[in-house]
């Protein structure tokens, strides 16, 4: 039960970092435009290069930390403060050198709108989130979050009024964010007492988390250098188009991560205390849920594409269709790699295995991206970064083949993806002959959830089964007191 509501309260405050901006698309894609949103999508990309090469891997890592001390009070203590030094350190100096850089050294019509993308950087300086994940305790963290970020889409819809307020747009945005994690401190005195960091014991974790540094690289070259690389080769627009294409994408995909997110601190909990079998059969439960939502999300998503875009972006981001019909099928293979590589592989501290499978997943992206992206735009960086995460999801298989057994593990995906087929193709004729309305998609969404929950309830899919249990007996207990 723990899980589920970890779960839930992170799911919550994932969707929030990334729907709240969202909500505002339909405004700003016709304020803003595909340039001015493709522009904020360029600076920002730079920005998070330097949050990257701050953070050195201590994301990952810091909350993986947490997990292994929590029940030791004195150990949590020292631990929290030898990482939160650490991270003002390495990301202190990022943010100087971005600051020198963009500047005193860059001219460019955007200098305020990079200058203001430094808020991102401090954000990153006083996150203290991977604690609370850490500890597995997400609720004040969710409730303060989601009061600041209403609070920034308010803003923007009362002063973002033309494509010259891209500088506002961004500081909002950046302001919501650092307010967000400044506010998370509130909460550490319940949790955590001050103790002076041992330089010593500080310096180890930073060589620990330089190990997952190399592969938190290779991950942000799907995310970032795609970008960057569609700006210089092509134009702003399309990195606009691109960009939000992938901004929905991976709203979705926050649905079936944020259950990964929340597991990884039981998965390092049950490893250490040697609870080998639990830990396997967690595996295989972690894989057949994601999955039951992932395949859904896929072809649902491809389903609806057509009556969703018009209504929602205007007829300016009509070349984003084919990029939700490509980029679909990364909520399949991020939901696995969320089991495979973060829950599995960084537990068992086999950070090797995990850089190898990304790293060359990197590559295979790069090779792609020159391939494609001069001849298709930002469709070609779509299939270049659908190829290459599947080309790490299955080297981390391939890794995990001593501990998985891959028929148990793949053996419920089979009536998932003749469950999804079967809705995709009625919300497909439902898209093509209805007009692109909110109303329609909205009920064209609602029945393919239908025709699938229906599918899974027949079936007897092990999901649905704990959920309605889960709810039964929480009526039971409501109906006892």
């Amino acid at each position: 039960m723990r899980v589920i509501n970890n779960y839930l309260y992170n799911l919550t405050y994932q969707i929030l970092a990334m729907v709240l901006p969202i909500i505002t698309i339909p405004y700003v894609s016709r304020v803003l435009g595909p340039n001015g949103l493709g522009s904020y999508a360029l600076t920002n990309a730079y920005a998070q290069y330097f949050v990257l090469f701050g953070m050195v891997g201590l994301s990952i890592y810091s909350s993986r930390e947490v997990a292994y001390v929590r029940d030791d009070k004195d150990e949590l203590n020292r631990t929290f403060w030898e990482l939160n030094f650490i991270r003002i350190v390495t990301v202190g100096v990022s943010f100087i050198i971005y600051i020198i850089v963009f500047g005193f050294f860059l001219d460019s019509s955007y200098k305020v709108v990079y200058i203001i993308q430094s808020l991102i950087i401090l954000s990153s300086l006083v996150d203290i989130s991977w604690l609370f994940i850490g500890l597995e305790n997400f609720k004040s963290v969710v409730i303060k979050n989601t009061l600041v970020k209403v609070i920034g889409v308010i803003l923007i819809f009362i002063f973002v009024k033309d494509d010259s307020d891209l500088w506002l747009y961004t500081l909002i945005l950046g302001a919501a964010q650092l307010v967000g994690q400044v506010l998370m401190w509130a909460e550490l005195p319940r949790h955590i007492r001050f103790v002076f960091p041992n330089l010593e014991s500080s310096i180890r974790h930073l060589k620990y988390s330089v190990k997952l540094f190399i592969p938190q690289i290779a991950i942000n070259v799907y995310a970032m250098l795609d970008k960057i690389m569609l700006g210089i080769l092509v134009n702003e627009s399309q990195v606009g188009l691109y960009d939000n294409s992938q901004k929905i994408i991976k709203l979705l995909i926050t649905v079936v991560t944020a259950f990964a997110a929340v597991t990884v601190p039981k998965m390092a909990n049950l490893y250490k205390n040697m609870h080998y079998k639990e830990f396997e059969n967690t595996i295989y439960k972690s894989f057949s849920f994601v999955s039951f939502l992932a395949f859904p999300m896929t072809f649902g998503l491809i389903g609806i594409t057509k009556s969703f875009v018009p209504w929602f972006y205007g007829s300016e981001f009509a070349g984003i269709i084919p990029m939700f019909y490509i980029g679909s099928f990364l909520m399949i293979t991020l939901s696995w790699t969320s089991i495979l590589g973060n829950q599995v592989l960084i537990t068992l501290k086999r950070e090797r295995e995990f850089t190898i499978a990304v790293v060359w997943g990197a590559i295979i992206n790069i090779i792609l991206n020159f391939i494609l992206i001069k001849k298709f735009g930002g469709v070609g960086t779509t299939i270049s970064t659908v190829m290459a995460e599947y080309t790490g999801m299955v080297i981390m298989l391939y890794f995990l083949r001593d501990i998985i057994n891959v028929k148990r593990l793949f053996k419920p995906v089979g009536k998932y993806v003749v469950s999804s087929l079967l809705m995709f193709c009625i919300i497909w004729l439902m898209s093509s002959n209805m007009q692109p309305t909110i109303v329609n998609s909205i009920l064209i969404v609602f029945t393919g959830g239908i025709v699938y929950l229906v599918m899974m309830i027949l079936t007897k899919d092990e999901n649905i089964i704990y959920a309605l249990n889960l709810l039964i007996s929480k009526k039971k207990r409501e109906n006892s007191i």
